[in-house]
């Protein structure tokens, strides 16, 4: 199978997926009613809890016998231990509290991360499917017109079939780039081939050819084995910057500094555009996925307002090659 007629059948497969994928046409998660019913369950014991307490506590005089028993221990301080259990309960719902917000925080990070991945991959999809109809549909079109015009003249005419057969090179041509640029945009062949700094390289040659914006890149000499999930994470970071200062920045020059030293990795990429966005869709979704693919390999990204243009800095600590 060819490689235009595999990610012709990869697109199809997927199609079929659309709908299960699409979050806004999944039923309802059976888990928040069960949530919400064990919440309820939970308040309604701790209530009844307390409620057995007070009884209790109300016909054995539970309070005085205590205060009588803590008197005997008065040399020992026992008799404060009431209020300071009291202020370490009270410390410990207000840690609780905290550790709930902050995983409140993270969860709702996490859905919007995942709207966005879902966001992407259905734009993805339909940019594929829009190219693989216009352009691979047309030109298919032509090449079979081309091959049934040449089977028509090639005797009665040889130059008309001599000038076809050029249209039909011309058209398979096409068809070759055409496959090339969206294996390209799937996973870059040359990211497994030729390395990493090959890749980014011929990235940032075809973006600046793209934009005709000025992109200087300077990076250290890398290893030749370097981690997969480093390397394409990396590309895809300085992948999703460049499409952000093509659609947003304004910016006339683009700079991209990669430094290896022997146990970190550093990536500067900077412009001389309008800078980080104040708020709205510019500054969110793809800043987060930067972030979210920064933090799952340990390393560190910051956002940096440059005044002007935008500075993205990020430390990414390489995993020690065994002795």
């Amino acid at each position: 199978m060819t490689p235009i007629l595999a990610a012709a059948s990869h697109v199809q497969d997927t199609a079929g997926k659309t709908l299960s994928d699409d979050p806004k046409r999944l039923p309802s998660l059976p888990w928040r009613k069960r949530l919400s019913s064990r919440a309820g369950t939970d308040f309604l014991l701790v209530l009844c809890l307390v409620l057995v307490y007070g009884l209790l506590a109300h016909q054995l005089d539970l309070s005085e016998k205590l205060i009588e028993w803590l008197n005997r221990y008065e040399p020992m301080q026992l008799d404060e231990m009431p209020l300071t259990l009291l202020l370490l309960s009270m410390g410990l719902t207000w840690f609780a509290w905290r550790r709930i917000t902050e995983v409140s925080a993270l969860l709702q990070s996490n859905r919007a991360l995942t709207q966005m991945l879902l966001s992407t991959q259905e734009q993805e999809r339909r940019a594929l499917a829009r190219e693989l109809h216009d352009e691979l549909g047309q030109t298919s079109t032509a090449v079979r017109i081309d091959i049934a015009y040449v089977r028509k003249v090639m005797h009665s005419n040889p130059q008309s079939a001599l000038k076809a057969l050029q249209d039909l090179d011309d058209n398979c041509q096409r068809m070759q780039e055409l496959s090339r640029d969206l294996l390209t945009r799937l996973r870059p062949p040359q990211l497994d081939e030729l390395g990493l700094e090959v890749c980014l390289r011929e990235l940032c040659k075809r973006w600046q050819d793209r934009h005709q914006i000025a992109c200087e890149v300077q990076m250290d000499a890398l290893p030749a084995r370097l981690n997969e999930a480093i390397a394409i994470h990396l590309y895809r970071i300085i992948q999703e910057a460049l499409t952000n200062i093509g659609k947003h920045a304004l910016a006339s020059t683009v700079s991209i500094e990669l430094r290896l030293s022997a146990s970190m990795l550093s990536l500067c990429i900077s412009d001389d555009g309008r800078g980080l966005p104040a708020s709205g869709p510019d500054r969110g979704m793809g800043m987060l996925g930067m972030r979210e693919r920064i933090e799952c390999l340990q390393g560190h990204i910051q956002f940096e307002d440059a005044q002007p243009g935008l500075r993205i800095s990020l430390q990414l600590p390489l995993p020690q090659s065994p002795a």
